[in-house]
């Protein structure tokens, strides 16, 4: 992987940078191109296999004696090249390194419109990809087996032969022949079933509008659907397995309203003939933007809305906004190469928590985005983060992309540019862009020349450095007679300062004393602003960077009772602080001494921060720390623990629950874990506190607790719950039923799109975690071979957490040897945040019992 880094220049210096030419042999020639598909798909479930024939329509435009597209893991069968009333056969050649099909003719072929026949087979695989097998139990006990697809980036030529990059865009008309039991989806509208002669069914589906080929879909198998609802003249449905009618109501609200608030914000109609919303028992991620038929992991889409946290409810409102306003940006108008997914997938995360907001205004769940850009924030403060676009040559290049750079940063800087240009200049610049490239692809340039022709704003400019440069600034000032110096430097996780970088970085600004705010952008390595009293130079918590407050700073902001801070402002705060001590730029009574100014803090995000703060101080220490984190605990958030318990409210529950758990855990409060056993299943508890309850149970739990919750995972009713009983499972103190979950989690118990996940946590555990890797290394080969390859990467975050110099040694020298192609970004950014971690670990241990007493 090739990534372009520039540094020693200002972002004013900076400009897209055209990519060099890549392996030609990778990429299809633009001289031939895709203009329909004509595909017919007979799949056979129980024989694992499925036939086709693909009669794609190709514009040739220079003469030529072969045609190349992709093709991979297919047989291809007979081919023939029709150009007006005559047929000729072809030859076909699959090199499966490249996974191109190249076709030669005997003769040269004139530059002219022509089709192209393939006939192919393949097998129905089990890797959660291309198109592949999905299982579920049905009510008899018996194994049911569906087909289904998944084929970004570049796995549709796993289902048949064609122009498999996001350029060659086309229009597809689909038929499925199918069993006669079976429901059959596809991107378009059902037009045509009929039964053949054999009983089986053909079911024919309007043609597409032009799109890439990742957005093809088509699902069989013997799954309902609902009734439609109608937006706009838009039928929505959602497709789920026997018996799950009930969970799909909320989908069914979230989807309509999605329709609706899109079409109107972007100015355009919905770009499809239907929408349809699929639950996959089998999906290795969380959904996938086909258009019209969009497919989910079913934990995002059903789900019994009245026994779910609001948290399980955010989660399955966000993944379907963000499905659904891709069919727009992504679908509708597409990048030319993978470099530019970031884009798309950035806008979609940006544009589902505006969604997500809309739906909900209860929620403020732009707060909620705060955690996102967060996570994007401590990655993008290592020296082995990359820029958000960056070149890509290979498929697993094209794979690394999607990470926590290309959404949560992604959607930061967007989220950053929308409050600087203001909301209405960048809607208007966004109708413009997805106007006047519709059906077609761009470049990330484009969108910045809309916003530009709309604002006036040198939006190149100012994006150009956060796209194209690593890393953020920290921002921290300091009085200069009667204005203040803004000094910007780039942060690093470990400390270590690098003063070369700059941005050209818009803030909000505004007076803590007087509360007057105003805008600025800063390109210089310091700047100066006309204001004379202390300063927020992150004000409404937009900016993707950091802010450094002094221990005095914090200690002023507190005795004014945080007066004029959000709850995303003051969720900043807890934040900037934390990582300013992971990194040692402040000792450890800087973040103890702040949170402790939140005793009476009443919002259920900043709680959260809290919690994982005193859970990353706890997994670092030993001995006698312990006691002394309890009783830090007990003094911030008691007081706010008995005061929720008493007001009504669904923000008052989610923050008692979160303390309940909180106090449980990590304050050693022994009523509240013997209060817990009987909370989970209390029909008059809130359900975010039976969850919390759950998760302190089993964090206190013995081998006869993990057999009942091994029963409620493999029993549960609906997703949420089989999900909150299956994460559970690695917080289990004692080695004997860590071990039992190793086992557990490693057999065919657990579905293989989840038990890496688990892995990660267990990995993470504060005692045991070392056991996870130990077991890890020894099933190494299994691993690889039985999960999805997108996996392997999310499982091995957990290392990052194995912070003893033993533990740390034996995770590097494991993997130094064992490199894996498609995620070595990912996984140089998890060994260097084990050794911040392993250097945090020695400041803990020297400076935290001081800190606490």
């Amino acid at each position: 992987m090739v990534t372009i880094w520039l540094r020693n220049y200002s972002a004013a210096h900076l400009r897209p940078l055209r990519y060099a030419p890549v392996d030609e042999h990778r990429r299809l020639s633009q001289a031939q191109r895709p203009v329909h598909y004509d595909l017919r798909i007979e799949p056979q479930i129980d024989a694992a296999r499925f036939t086709g024939l693909c009669v794609v329509t190709i514009d040739l435009l220079e003469p030529t004696d072969e045609i190349v597209m992709h093709a991979a893991e297919l047989e291809i069968d007979r081919v023939s090249l029709i150009v007006g009333d005559e047929t000729t056969p072809l030859s076909a050649t699959v090199d499966e390194d490249s996974e191109l099909l190249t076709l030669r003719c005997a003769t040269v072929i004139p530059a002219t419109t022509v089709r192209v026949e393939v006939s192919f087979a393949g097998t129905l695989n089990d890797k959660l990809r291309g198109f592949y097998r999905s299982t579920f139990t049905g009510d008899d006990g018996n194994e049911v087996v569906i087909a289904t697809t998944q084929f970004q980036a570049t796995d549709a030529r796993r289902a048949f032969p064609c122009f498999d990059e996001p350029a060659f865009k086309a229009s597809f008309s689909i038929e499925l022949i199918v069993g006669s039991g079976d429901l059959a989806v596809s991107n378009g509208m059902e037009i045509e079933r009929r039964v053949l002669d054999d009983e089986r069914t053909l079911v024919r589906f309007d043609t597409t509008m032009k799109m890439s080929t990742y957005l093809v879909a088509f699902v069989v198998g013997p799954m309902e659907a609902t009734e439609p609802r109608t937006v706009n003249g838009i039928d929505v449905r959602v497709v789920h397995r026997p018996g799950d009618g009930h969970l799909t109501s909320y989908a069914l609200d979230v989807a309509c309203h999605a329709l609706e608030y899109f079409a109107e914000y972007y100015g355009i109609d919905y770009p499809a003939s239907k929408l349809d919303l699929v639950a996959i028992p089998d999906f290795s991620f969380g959904a996938m933007e086909n258009l019209g038929c969009v497919t989910f992991r079913d934990i995002y889409l059903l789900v019994d809305a009245e026994n779910a946290t609001r948290n399980e409810r955010q989660n399955v409102a966000s993944v379907i906004n963000h499905e659904i306003a891709h069919m727009w940006f992504g679908d509708l108008v597409t990048m030319g190469w993978w470099n530019g997914i970031w884009l798309n997938e950035a806008f979609a995360t940006f544009m589902e928590t505006k969604a997500t907001d809309a739906f909900e205004p209860d929620w403020d769940y732009w707060t909620s985005f705060a955690f996102g850009r967060s996570a994007a924030l401590l990655i993008d403060a290592l020296r082995s983060t990359r820029s958000v676009e960056y070149e890509v040559v290979s498929p697993s290049d094209a794979e690394a992309m999607f990470d926590v750079l290309t959404y949560q940063k992604g959607a930061s800087v967007v989220r950053m540019l929308e409050q600087y240009l203001g909301e209405s200049r960048f809607r208007e610049g966004i109708r413009s862009y997805l106007t006047r490239h519709a059906y077609g692809n761009t470049e990330t340039e484009d969108l910045w020349v809309a916003l530009e022709e709309v604002s006036g704003e040198p939006v190149r400019e100012l994006m150009d450095g956060w796209i194209f440069n690593h890393g953020y600034p920290v921002l921290s000032s300091k009085p200069l007679g009667d204005s203040i110096c803004v000094v910007q430097r780039r942060f690093l996780a470990d400390g270590s300062r690098d003063d070369d970088a700059t941005w050209v970085v818009p803030i909000e600004w505004r007076d803590r004393v007087t509360a007057e705010s105003g805008r600025a952008l800063l390109s210089e390595r310091e700047t100066t602003l006309p204001i004379t009293n202390p300063t927020e130079l992150n004000s409404g918590a937009h900016g993707f960077y950091r802010v450094h407050r002094t221990p005095d700073e914090h200690r002023a902001i507190i005795e004014s009772g945080f007066a004029g801070y959000g709850t995303a402002e003051r969720y900043g705060l807890i934040d900037d602080a934390w990582v300013m001590v992971r990194s040692g730029v402040e000792p450890i009574s800087a973040v103890i001494d702040l949170i402790s100014g939140f005793s009476v803090e009443s919002d259920p995000y900043i709680w959260r921060r809290i919690a994982a703060c005193v859970a990353a101080l706890d997994h670092e220490t030993s001995g006698s720390s312990g006691r002394l984190i309890a009783d830090w605990v007990n003094s911030v958030a008691l007081g706010s623990l008995h005061r929720f318990a008493a007001t009504s409210g669904e923000g008052a529950t989610e923050s008692y629950s979160v303390l309940f758990g909180l106090v449980g855990e990590y304050g050693f409060d022994s009523s509240l874990r013997e209060q817990a056993p009987a909370l989970i299943d209390d029909p008059h508890a809130a359900v975010s506190l039976r969850s919390a309850a759950t998760h302190l149970v089993a964090a206190t739990g013995n081998g006869a607790v993990l057999d009942e919750f091994i029963g409620r995972y493999e029993c549960a009713s609906n997703p949420q719950d089989r999900q909150r009983f299956l994460e559970v499972l690695s917080r289990f103190p004692a080695e004997a039923e860590f071990v039992r979950v190793l086992d557990y989690v490693l057999s065919d118990s657990v579905r293989t799109q989840d038990a890496p996940f688990v892995l990660r946590s267990m990995l993470a555990h504060r005692d045991l975690g070392s056991l996870a890797w130990a077991r890890i290394t020894q099933e190494w080969s299994t691993i690889l071979e039985r999960f999805p390859s997108n996996s392997i990467t999310r499982m091995l975050e957990g290392i990052q957490a194995l912070s003893t110099p033993a533990s740390s040694a034996a995770v590097h020298a494991f993997l130094a040897e064992r490199p894996i192609s498609h995620g070595e970004k990912l996984i140089e950014q998890h060994l260097e945040q084990n050794r911040v971690n392993l250097a945090f670990r020695s400041r803990v241990a020297a400076e935290l019992d001081a800190a606490l007493s």
